[in-house]
Parts: structure tokens; C-alpha cells; sequence
């Protein structure tokens, strides 16, 4: 399984993506910015089980499924970080 590259992301026009493939769309201004999940699956994923995640649910299932909160803050509870708790 490959590491995911900061080099290889591109954004453009509220699109991320890797290599080509689509990784995730950040159509409004929210607590997660592209920056910010970017790092994230790089921290956090391979570049295999990442788009296998994807695949499955959405980008941001896929990162909920982590059970890893993408951002750190106190404002937010559990029900917002993993939304299958409610």
C-alpha cells in the first residue's frame, strides 16, 4: 500500500484530487477546509484503503469511519465528529 504524496494532490475549482482520481469536493466554507483533510488522509490512510473507504460510503464517511476526529476542537461533540452515534 503507497503513502499518500502532498505533491501529488491538485485542488482546483473546490476539487481535490490524487493522481488524478476524485478525493473529495469542498463546495462551502466549514470547520473541515481541504487543507485540513488533505493532511488528514495523509496522516491517517494509504492511498488503497483510503479510496476503497470512498468507494463504499463518501469522502467523508471514509473519515468518520477512522473513528479519528480530522479536527481538534472542543466545540464539537462526538454526535458531530461520528454522526452514527446519534
Amino acid at each position: 500500500m503507497k503513502d499518500f504524496k502532498k505533491e501529488n494532490f491538485d485542488y482546483s475549482g473546490g476539487y481535490l484530487t490524487y493522481e488524478g482520481k476524485f478525493v473529495a469536493r469542498f463546495k462551502y466554507r466549514g470547520p473541515i477546509t481541504m487543507a485540513k483533510f488533505r493532511n488528514f488522509l495523509i496522516k491517517n490512510f494509504k492511498v488503497e484503503e483510503y479510496f476503497e473507504a470512498a468507494e463504499k460510503s463518501s469522502p467523508l464517511q471514509a473519515i468518520f469511519a477512522k473513528k479519528i476526529p480530522i479536527f481538534k476542537s472542543s466545540c464539537y461533540s462526538p454526535d458531530i465528529l461520528f454522526p452514527e452515534n446519534v
